[in-house]
């Protein structure tokens, strides 16, 4: 064989490889369905080999598994939650779940690797006509090195690759806050299985709280109102179903939900929060530190909540007035600022004392900024602790809700798993200052026994107060 043809067979290989090469970047791809999640599979060049799990929006997972200059993208599209309601309703367990999923994604990747050579295979033979009059034979010659290139890097992947590189991963984005939590999942989802069970019994132990609340007994006032008061659902689907049940037993006349719907503050995140629609019931909402401004127009849109951020709203007489959490605007992990929880206090009471009537219920995230306005407002409701508990302060009443989701996907750090709970707030109307400050339920659900506890606290006013202890001085006297 002469120079000039072994130079341009050289050539016809070298083109023919990058060719293969190309065509696999720019078009191996492979959508697969893996039961409960959906991934697609790629290729891109690299500087150094990793490969890169995509879980949008919420970041990336990284590790350098081999020293080919390739990454290979896992990305993950779509989480099924019909499917995940499927496996919790027939009891499958963890083990069985990722041999399924393992199953799926081998023949995925099968296919995958198909579609590779392929496009190698095409992408070689069309390297062997650039440039030259097409042969057949060199067509088949130039297939031939784009299925060797793809072969040879693929064997030197398999044989570099390591998956032990992934206890040793980097996140970037939102999900660099999930490693925390990543090492309790196992231990915790027998317990998770256990939640929807737990919530779909409450009914049953509804009669309990009934008894509860007669034992009390209730002022008969025409014009009394009762507003179920809930915050804090933080991703948790199962809120949904806790809030149903105290709608249907607790007849509320409207929802207060003082924000952190979301963790992450992604429009994606309320997918998972569809039990939250279609409550026969007026639903004002004030958005939490994890709730972004994505988040609160897909509420406003999708879910129908009257979303307040300073103005006021009215149902019949009574007066509500809320304001968005000044961090959803910045970053949910944002430090807090001392300076700025003053400075939205101060705003806050200012816009307040400027009105001409005064609101009777103020909806705030952070309970230290409501505070601030004690005194302005009979009724101030917020979230955001986590710890429900009501308090008189002055003339104004603080509620915080506690967290109605029961702190959401947090409860997997600890073997104490946080109440769900929520809070029932009746007013009665007073012909003279509006609305007047009753009574509230604190109401919590254990979630590893299913059991109600409610505490109903009156708090009486200062004056109140005083009215009760010369009562009792004199009745000592006598």
């Amino acid at each position: 064989m002469n120079r000039k043809k072994i130079l341009s067979l050289t050539a016809l290989a070298a083109v023919s490889a990058v060719f293969s090469l190309a065509f696999v970047f720019m078009s191996a791809s492979r959508t697969a369905d893996l039961g409960v999640i959906r991934a697609r599979f790629s290729l891109a060049p690299a500087m150094r080999g990793e490969t890169l799990l995509a879980v949008y929006p919420f970041g990336e997972v990284s590790a350098k598994t081999h020293s080919a200059p390739v990454k290979i993208i896992v990305g993950l599209e779509r989480i099924h939650e019909e499917s995940i309601d499927e496996i919790i309703a027939d009891d499958i367990g963890f083990t069985e779940l990722l041999e399924a999923m393992k199953d799926k994604a081998q023949k995925a990747v099968g296919e995958f690797i198909l579609i590779v050579f392929a496009l190698a295979a095409v992408g070689g033979a069309a390297g062997a006509s650039v440039g030259r009059r097409i042969r057949f034979i060199e067509i088949l010659l130039g297939a031939g090195v784009g299925l060797l290139s793809a072969a040879v890097l693929g064997a030197v992947i398999l044989y570099q690759y390591n998956m032990e590189a992934f206890r040793q991963p980097s996140y970037r984005g939102l999900i660099t806050y999930a490693p925390e939590i990543v090492d309790n999942i196992n231990r915790s989802v027998e317990g998770g299985k256990n939640l929807r069970k737990y919530v779909r019994d409450m009914a049953a132990n509804m009669s309990s709280f009934y008894v509860e609340l007669d034992r009390y007994g209730e002022r008969e006032n025409a014009g009394r109102v009762r507003i179920l008061h809930i915050s804090d659902i933080h991703n948790n689907p199962l809120a949904g179903d806790f809030v149903k049940v105290l709608v249907k037993g607790l007849s509320p006349d409207l929802i207060m939900n003082t924000g952190d719907i979301t963790d992450m503050g992604t429009a994606l995140e309320l997918k998972l929060m569809d039990s939250l629609k279609g409550f026969n019931k007026p639903h004002f909402f004030v958005s939490g530190n994890h709730d972004s401004q994505e988040v609160v127009e897909e509420l406003k849109r999708e879910f129908n909540l009257r979303v307040l951020d300073g103005d006021i709203a009215v149902h019949g007489k009574l007066r509500i007035i809320g304001f968005g959490d000044p961090k959803a605007e910045v970053s949910f992990d944002a430090e807090v600022d001392p300076e700025e929880t003053r400075e939205a206090a101060v705003k806050i009471t200012e816009k307040i004392l400027k009105l001409k009537k005064r609101p009777d219920v103020l909806m705030i995230h952070n309970p230290d900024i409501g505070r601030a306005a004690a005194g302005l407002v009979p009724v101030i409701l917020s979230g955001h602790a986590h710890s429900i508990r009501a308090e008189r302060i002055g003339s104004s009443v603080l509620i915080v809700a506690g967290t109605t989701g029961a702190a959401g996907a947090r409860y997997i750090e600890t073997e104490k798993k946080p109440s769900y709970s929520a809070a029932l707030i009746t007013l009665h109307a007073d012909e003279e200052s509006g609305y007047i400050f009753d009574h509230v339920d604190l109401i919590q659900m254990n979630q590893s026994t299913g059991e109600f506890l409610v505490e109903r606290k009156f708090l009486p006013a200062p004056d109140e107060e005083s009215e009760e202890e010369a009562l009792k001085s004199k009745e000592t006297s006598n």
